[in-house]
């Protein structure tokens, strides 16, 4: 395991989570009395015996240094200061020459917790001798959806879990889970003055065939607004 490492996205300034994050970067938001959503994440990363991890921070990049420092101390993490408004793209160029060039890097959105054990991803990528593994979820609509079946309205129903998406046309559409395996390797001749780092890696993945699948059935939960954060505490009492 040990030319596998971890890069936590972690740089945004979550305006969606309002007066929550004017102090504090969002993954320092306590999802329960004694946890952060940063906390949470470090423990399942270390569980899968996975050693290094990256955060390529900006909003209030200090506080998240200090408090790795002061609540991780000894571990192989990196907090680089990547600025406050720079593309997802650009912050992973900034961090990718600490990264070995024989890596294999798990990609976490700075916003996401789960109850998946990573080795079980890794596992996955591995086999597949592709260079790229995305995960995908069925997210929970908890404001509701339509059933409709040809053109007819059947049913309402709230608190659904969704694995796909079907578009007018017929087309199914997975759920990207914030997750993600990638060879280093495969970023060799990435552009990074990309303005969509997932959007074009993964298409120019799909394009070289290279795009592995893996989906979760454990929880996922990604924290985008304050209404999540707060639902999330109220089902975890």
């Amino acid at each position: 395991m040990k030319n596998i490492c971890c890069i936590i996205l972690c740089g945004g300034k979550s305006k969606r989570m309002g007066q929550l994050t004017k102090n504090y970067p969002k993954n320092l938001l306590k999802i329960n009395n004694n946890e952060r959503i940063i906390d949470f994440q470090i423990k399942k990363i270390l569980e899968a015996e996975v050693r290094k991890i990256f955060f390529p921070a900006g909003y209030k990049f200090k506080i998240l240094n200090n408090y790795i420092k002061k609540n991780y101390e000894n571990k192989k993490f990196v907090v680089k200061n990547t600025g406050v408004n720079t593309t997802i793209s650009k912050r992973i160029k900034k961090i990718i020459n600490l990264i070995e060039d024989n890596s294999v890097i798990i990609l976490i959105n700075g916003d996401t917790i789960f109850d998946l054990d990573l080795k079980k991803i890794l596992n996955h990528h591995f086999k597949s001798k592709k260079m790229i593994t995305i995960s995908t979820y069925a997210f929970m609509s908890t404001f509701g959806l339509i059933k409709i079946e040809n053109s007819v309205t059947k049913k309402f129903e709230k608190n659904i879990r969704m694995k796909k998406i079907i578009d007018n046309d017929n087309n199914s559409y997975l759920i990207n889970a914030g997750i993600s395996v990638i060879n280093k390797s495969f970023l060799k001749n990435f552009n990074y003055e990309s303005k969509d780092f997932e959007n074009d890696l993964f298409n120019y993945a799909i394009n070289k065939k290279q795009l592995n699948i893996f989906s979760i059935n454990q929880m996922l939960y990604q924290f985008d607004t304050q209404k999540d954060l707060e639902n999330y505490k109220s089902k975890s009492k």
